[in-house]
C-alpha cells in the first residue's frame, strides 16, 4: 500500500504529476506520467486535439510549480472547519474583510483542502505565490504596474473514487486528478472587497455553469483562509481583561548544541481561534531557536498605527534548521 503521510493522497498524486512534469522539461524524456484531465462538467474544452494541445500546454506550467509546492509551507484543512469558523465567528470574519489587508502568510504557501462535497469527497488542491508583473500589459484589467507584486493560485482538483468526464457524471476511475484551467491572480495589500481578481482562462476552455460555482468558491476558500490567520488576534482582543490561567508559566529547559538534529520537520496542529489572554505578567525567556519560518503577521502600534511584517526566517542556522506544515483546526 503506498504510503501517503500526512497531507494525504490528493497532494501527493499531486506533487508526482508536477514531479513529472519537471522531468520531462529537463530531460526530455517521457517517463509514465500519473493521469491527468479535465472535468468536463465543469470546463468545456472543444476538440480532442484542442483538449490535448492544452495538456502539453499546462507541463511548463506545472514543472515551475513542482519546486514551489514542494518547498512551501503546506496547510490542510478540511471544508467542515471552513464551515464551522464561519457558523462561530461570522461576525469577527466579517471584521476582518472590513479592516484587514490581504497578504500571504508566506511567499510560497500550499493548501489542501479536504472533504469539499462531504467526507471522503473531493479535495482541492492550492498553490498560491507571490509574483511580480514584467509589465502594464501583461494583466492590465488586474491594475498593477510593471514591478509590483501580486498573488497568483494554481488549482487541481482530486476526486479518489475518479474524474468526472462527461455532463452525465460518469466517474472514470482511472483518472483521479483533473486540471482546473484557471489561473487566478489577485491583488495584493488590498481590503477583501476591494481586491481586484482575474480569472486567467486557458484558450479554448469555456467553464459551464458548475465551473463558474467552482471558481466562485475556489476564490472565497482563498480569502477566508487569509482572514483566519487574524481570527485568533481579534478574539484575543476581545478577551482583554479576563484572568490569566492558574497554570504556571515554566521556561523550557536549555539544551545543549548536540542535542539538536541539523532538521527537521514537524506537522503541527493550528487552532484558528484560539485565545490567549494578554498581559499575564510572565516571563518568557528562552534559549536560542533554530532557524524557522515566520508567517507574515499585522503588527499594531499604541499611536494606532498598522504595519504587516513580511514572512521572513528567524533563528540561528548554526543550531538546525525546523520545517513544520499546519493542520488547522477549530478549538470552538
Amino acid at each position: 500500500m503506498k504510503t501517503t503521510g500526512h497531507l494525504g493522497r490528493a497532494f501527493h498524486d499531486w506533487l508526482e504529476w508536477l514531479e513529472y512534469a519537471e522531468c520531462v522539461m529537463l530531460t526530455g524524456k517521457k517517463a509514465k506520467p500519473r493521469s491527468m484531465t479535465i472535468n468536463e462538467r465543469l470546463f468545456q474544452c472543444g476538440t480532442d486535439a484542442e483538449f490535448t494541445k492544452m495538456i502539453n500546454e499546462t507541463v511548463p506550467v506545472d514543472a515551475e510549480l513542482a519546486h514551489i509546492v514542494r518547498s512551501s509551507v503546506k496547510y490542510k484543512m478540511e471544508a467542515q472547519t471552513f464551515l464551522d469558523l464561519y457558523r462561530l465567528y461570522k461576525d469577527e470574519l466579517e471584521y476582518l474583510a472590513e479592516t484587514r489587508p490581504i497578504h500571504l502568510p508566506h511567499d510560497w504557501c500550499t493548501l489542501v483542502l479536504e472533504g469539499v462535497h462531504g467526507k471522503d469527497g473531493d479535495t482541492i488542491l492550492v498553490s498560491l505565490q507571490e509574483t511580480t508583473s514584467r509589465n502594464h500589459e501583461d494583466y492590465p484589467n488586474l491594475g498593477v504596474e510593471a514591478g509590483e507584486p501580486w498573488y497568483c493560485a494554481n488549482v487541481c482538483f482530486h476526486r479518489s473514487s475518479g474524474v468526472e468526464l462527461s455532463e452525465d457524471g460518469k466517474q472514470h476511475p482511472e483518472f483521479t486528478l483533473s486540471h482546473c484551467p484557471v489561473e487566478f491572480h489577485f491583488t495584493k495589500g488590498d481590503l477583501w472587497q476591494e481586491t481586484t481578481w482575474l480569472n486567467a482562462i486557458a484558450g479554448g476552455v469555456q467553464p459551464t455553469p458548475d465551473g463558474v460555482e467552482a471558481c466562485d468558491l475556489i476564490r472565497k476558500a482563498i480569502l477566508i483562509w487569509l482572514q483566519t490567520f487574524h481570527l485568533a488576534g481579534v478574539l484575543r482582543s476581545k478577551a482583554v481583561g479576563l484572568p490569566p490561567p492558574p497554570k504556571a508559566f515554566r521556561p523550557k529547559k536549555f539544551r545543549k548544541k548536540r542535542q539538536h538534529p541539523n532538521f527537521e520537520h514537524f506537522v503541527v496542529e493550528l487552532p484558528m481561534d484560539k485565545r490567549e489572554p494578554q498581559h499575564t505578567g510572565e516571563s518568557h525567556a528562552s534559549s536560542r531557536k533554530r532557524l524557522h519560518q515566520v508567517r507574515g503577521f499585522f503588527r499594531h502600534y499604541k499611536t494606532g498605527k498598522v504595519t504587516w511584517v513580511k514572512p521572513h526566517w528567524r533563528g540561528d542556522e548554526h543550531l538546525g534548521v525546523v520545517r513544520s506544515d499546519y493542520d488547522m483546526v477549530v478549538e470552538g
